[in-house]
């Protein structure tokens, strides 16, 4: 159907589900005309704009926050803690990891081919790696 066959009629109404569940074996039936509908649609933009202002307001109260944590001290943490802000920052560090494996190869096996496909991981105890990016280099001892 072409949105030009399409036309409005303010008189409209349909029967939807009220109920809180709607899967419910008891619907709550009610009627609701075009003219509410097109209402709650509008309705619906302005609280999704709302809300993204009210995030953009979030994000900048954090990033004062953090800036001024030095001299906010536990002020700072007691704000964020009102507005259900995580008081944290994304630091990146260069870490250098030695590993020394012992492996047990056959006589006829290639080193090389063993070493490149050798799977490893890395585990911290109070923190998260997100991202890892890097060379492995192999030294035969």
């Amino acid at each position: 159907m072409e949105n030009e066959d399409i036309k409005y009629d303010l008189t409209a109404t349909i029967v939807y589900n009220e109920s809180d569940e709607p899967w419910s074996e008891e619907p709550k039936p009610k009627v609701i005309s075009a003219q509410d509908i097109s209402s709650m649609g509008r309705r619906v933009k302005t609280l999704e704009r709302q809300v993204t202002d009210y995030k953009l307001k979030i994000g900048q109260v954090k990033d004062y926050l953090l800036e001024a944590y030095d001299d906010l001290g536990e002020h700072a943490q007691e704000i964020a803690d009102w507005l259900d802000i995580e008081l944290t920052k994304d630091v990146s560090v260069t870490v250098t990891v030695e590993f020394e494996v012992q492996l047990s190869v056959k006589p006829d096996e290639d080193l090389d081919d063993i070493l490149m496909n050798l799977d490893y991981s890395m585990e911290t105890n109070d923190s998260v790696v997100e991202y890892y990016a890097g060379d492995v280099t192999w030294k035969e001892s």
